[in-house]
């Protein structure tokens, strides 16, 4: 049996240009298998294929054992531990592959990547074992036999140095080198050819993937925004949780690359949970119809605002329901029609990321202003 342990997946190295993944790994076989070759695929956690893993090459010139045979029934065998051999694998990944992987990874709780190795070994085990033949001196002979003995010649005339005798011995060592004669264990068969194939999961945390692998994978770094959600906020103010879970879609279109869906978000977290409230203003002597920060979400931030402080962060709240209505006069509202989402023109990928940030932060910094002071 082989066992794949201690495997570790890592971001692509610095010198491989095109998308990839480092897999480490140890593989652990007893004294009697030898490893002749590891091959495997990656999978996701839906069972997809999404590469061929391939050994890397180490880029040192130099000769080493991997793995060897060792006959039983020894001293020496029985000293022996299991042999740990360690392997690098590349797996090559395209766009399509580190696209799905997103989408699967967009769909788990907590956004961490799932991945399965398949690992096919095949290897090596072996039926030999020693013959415990031991030498018996001449002068160790009983005197009938010792005279029958000297008159044996070799082939070359030459008188023999010992005796050879077969005795059972768990703890058989020879002191001659080429007194270690091999014999295949109860039977003829002495070298047996196996194929495995065993599978092992592997999970990637979510930080180690956004900071660590995404921006070698995908050639760009996503930015994490924590916006406070869940019970303390959605009783409070139900459009501001709204709007926590339109930045959620809107996160994941960003990785995707679909900017017009990012901007659409974007300007439904403004328009439908932000600036709600609509009124006609008079602008230089003309009406206009203007949007206004929700009045029930300003009424909450101020409620847990320190008295003192109440004036100050009416004008601050002031400040950013101009930014906002900024962010949809000036910006978005090139990209697409305001009332009815309709896209004028593809926003470049810049666009979508200033947008979207933009309004996250603000998201962000009203969610946490909405929560109740802590006693």
């Amino acid at each position: 049996m082989v066992e794949v342990d201690n495997i570790r997946i890592l971001p692509p190295p610095d010198e491989w240009l095109e998308p990839c993944l480092l897999i480490e790994c140890e593989v652990k076989t007893p004294p009697k298998q030898c490893i002749i070759e590891i091959k495997g695929v990656l999978l996701t956690e839906d069972g997809k294929i999404i590469s061929v893993l391939e050994e890397a090459p180490s880029f040192i010139a130099d000769i080493k054992e991997v793995d060897n045979l060792v006959a039983s029934e020894n001293i020496e065998y029985k000293k022996l531990s299991e042999n740990i051999s360690k392997f690098h694998f590349t797996a090559p990944l395209s766009r399509y592959a580190i696209e799905h992987s997103e989408r699967l990874r967009e769909k788990r709780p907590k956004r961490d990547v799932e991945l399965r190795l398949r690992f096919v070994s095949k290897y090596l085990v072996s039926n030999v074992c020693t013959s415990h033949l031991y030498e018996v001196p001449p002068d160790s002979l009983p005197p009938g036999l010792k005279v029958e003995f000297k008159k044996i010649k070799g082939r070359r005339g030459e008188y023999p140095d010992s005796l050879i005798v077969y005795e059972y011995d768990p703890e058989f060592k020879t002191s001659r080198m080429n007194m270690w004669i091999l014999s295949a264990d109860s039977g003829p068969k002495f070298l047996s050819f196996f194929k495995e194939e065993k599978e092992y999961s592997y999970r990637v945390h979510i930080d180690d993937w956004i900071h660590d692998f995404l921006p070698k994978l995908k050639a760009y770094t996503v930015m994490t925004i924590e916006v406070p959600t869940g019970k303390p906020v959605a009783p409070i103010y139900e459009h501001l949780a709204k709007a926590t879970e339109e930045l959620k879609l809107g996160e994941e279109y960003l990785r995707e690359g679909k900017h017009d869906s990012v901007i659409r978000s974007v300007r439904n977290i403004i328009i439908n949970h932000l600036l709600t409230k609509k009124e006609e203003v008079e602008v230089e002597g003309r009406k206009q119809l203007q949007r206004f920060l929700d009045e029930k979400l300003k009424e909450t931030i101020i409620a847990n605002i320190p008295k003192e402080s109440e004036k100050e962060y009416r004008v601050i709240l002031d400040g950013i329901q101009g930014i906002l209505r900024r962010l949809l006069q000036d910006h978005l509202s090139k990209f697409m029609h305001i009332d009815t989402s309709e896209l004028i023109r593809m926003p470049l990928k810049e666009d979508a990321e200033y947008l979207f940030l933009a309004v996250a932060n603000i998201v962000k910094y009203l969610s946490k202003l909405s929560l109740p002071p802590q006693k």
